[in-house]
């Protein structure tokens, strides 16, 4: 059996009102259609330069902007390497760049006792060896690896579900 899903970002006629417009489609079965509200859409080429959140009041470190060389948390403007809890903001703990990214720091993160620990890699998606989470994952704490604007986005959503989330983000 296959399935396939189609997206659409649409705006209202009157060019106030935006909508995600998700068709779903299993073989053999009748198309679905499904509009969700949208409201504030990201313009694709203004993606790439700088993200700006729009959040409710949320307890916590929340991540509102990040950019080129740059993150904003809780109106603190970070221009460095940082580890970000819900608690604080870590600037001496954070890693000096990727290649730090190694079994001796990774360690150091047990400290904060995270359930999930994230890791932004920069602009780009790169992998540390794969040993040197071990320390990590022998204790059932997760671990992501993502580029820092994946792991921007992702800290909110677990700090939104009040998880003991850990990010640790080179700058981008």
């Amino acid at each position: 059996m296959t399935c396939s899903q189609a997206h659409k970002l649409l705006k209202s006629s009157a060019g106030n009102k935006w909508q995600l417009l998700i068709s779903t489609r299993i073989q053999g079965m009748q198309q679905s259609w499904q509009r969700i509200p949208v409201l504030n859409p990201v313009v694709p080429d203004l993606y790439r330069s700088a993200m700006r959140f729009a959040q409710e009041q949320q307890e916590g470190n929340v991540i509102s902007a990040y950019g080129d060389g740059r993150v904003i948390v809780k109106n603190e403007v970070v221009d460095s390497n940082i580890v970000i809890t819900p608690e604080m903001i870590d600037r001496d703990r954070a890693p000096a760049g990727f290649d730090a990214l190694d079994a001796e720091y990774f360690t150091t993160l047990l400290e904060l006792n995270p359930e999930i620990v994230l890791i932004g890699t920069g602009a780009h998606l790169r992998f540390p060896d794969p040993g040197s989470t071990v320390c990590l994952l022998e204790r059932g704490i997760g671990v992501e690896i993502m580029d820092t604007a994946a792991a921007c986005r992702t800290f909110n959503i677990l700090l939104s579900e009040d998880r003991r989330v850990i990010a640790s983000l080179l700058m981008i």
